[in-house]
């Protein structure tokens, strides 16, 4: 039971979700302000 999962490993986890979640907010992010700015602006219109 000692080895179930390798605290490195668990780490190396957690840090590979991380840089996934910060990839995906910063390409996210632009995205959706840039939506939210055209939606905007059509409405004005």
């Amino acid at each position: 039971m000692e080895n179930m999962v390798h605290p490195g490993g668990l780490l190396a986890l957690r840090l590979a979700l991380r840089a996934v979640a910060d990839a995906t907010l910063s390409f996210l992010v632009p995205a959706v302000i840039t939506a939210i700015l055209s939606a905007s602006s059509s409405l004005k219109v």
